[in-house]
């Protein structure tokens, strides 16, 4: 009889802790996936980054260019 209640009981607080349980499971999972789009992002941000940098090289090239083929205009 005393066996027979120990395990209703270790199965009642199994049955209240599941819920807990499956609480934090599901917010590990969100908090991965939450990881994984701020990865991407860093991606996303990295290239453009990148490509600003390429822009502002290609700019100075051609301010220097123009440089060269036009002189400074100078104000009488």
């Amino acid at each position: 009889m005393i066996n027979l209640q120990v395990w209703q009981f270790a199965l009642a607080v199994f049955m209240g802790t599941l819920p807990l349980l499956g609480a934090v499971l599901w917010n590990l999972m969100e908090v991965k996936s939450i990881r994984a789009e701020l990865l991407e992002i860093r991606a996303e941000l990295s290239q453009i980054r990148a490509d600003i940098g390429n822009i502002r090289e290609r700019v100075a090239t051609l301010e220097e260019r123009d440089r060269w083929t036009h002189p400074p205009v100078v104000e009488r």
